[in-house]
């Protein structure tokens, strides 16, 4: 084979590397949305004790789940959409522009706001979800704040609060793995397995962001900071 036909086998394997580096960089932002991120905090806890959520096993939830998504996802990025539609914002791709988040932020934070006032005089919602939805609350109007001067990343705002709700989990319960059942196997999982895996894929969101250029290392940094400073915060309030 020719060297100069050599270079190019290589150049176009190197554009076909990146394009699905890409790909599987907007795959992971789409999939952990830090309009998602809350869901997936409530899964999690469903799935290790129910019992503290009064149903018997996580399908019982659903209910729950459907409000917290609906409240926590589906209404704030409708109203997004309708900010782009009404001409209020010129995109949906809110990292590239930080004045375009304004607008949503301050929807956003008016959802969540209910959200926390509502699970927070509610006694069929355990404590420890409260502070969540409060501390996710607290570091989105962190975020809004910060972003009137620098713009930084809301994935790094939703995982590193999804992480706070993992290391807080070791304190909050008297046991260290819960029972987990795939149809007719049982599984005894350890809740070290969730901090891994949750801290895990904070690094791959927060990796996606950069590969896709929408945030430099330190918006990603700081945001991931905010997360974890919000969950602290409610925690110190309601512990």
């Amino acid at each position: 084979m020719p060297k100069k036909q050599g270079y190019l086998n290589s150049y176009h394997f190197f554009l076909h590397l990146c394009g699905m580096l890409k790909a599987g960089a907007k795959v992971i932002s789409y999939l952990f949305h830090p309009l998602m991120v809350m869901s997936y905090g409530l899964i999690m806890l469903l799935i290790i004790n129910p019992y503290m959520f009064g149903f018997s096993s996580p399908m019982g939830g659903d209910k729950l789940i459907l409000i917290v998504w609906l409240s926590s996802f589906l209404l704030p990025a409708f109203a997004a959409l309708m900010m782009k539609f009404t001409g209020l914002i010129p995109s949906l791709e809110l990292s590239q522009d930080r004045m375009t988040r304004i607008g949503p932020l301050i929807v956003t934070s008016i959802f969540y706001l209910w959200l926390a006032r509502n699970f927070y005089h509610n006694p069929s919602i355990p404590p420890i979800f409260s502070a969540y939805v409060m501390g996710a609350t607290i570091s989105l109007l962190i975020a809004f704040f910060i972003n009137l001067f620098k713009k930084i990343s809301l994935h790094g705002v939703g995982m590193g609060g999804w992480l706070m709700l993992t290391i807080f989990m070791y304190k909050y319960f008297d046991f260290d793995s819960f029972t987990l059942r795939l149809g007719a196997d049982v599984y005894q999982v350890g809740l070290n397995y969730w901090l891994f895996l949750v801290l895990i894929l904070s690094g791959i969101v927060g990796t996606a962001r950069l590969i896709l250029k929408a945030h430099e290392l330190d918006e990603v940094s700081i945001g991931f900071l905010v997360g974890v400073l919000g969950q602290i915060i409610a925690l110190r309030l309601l512990f």
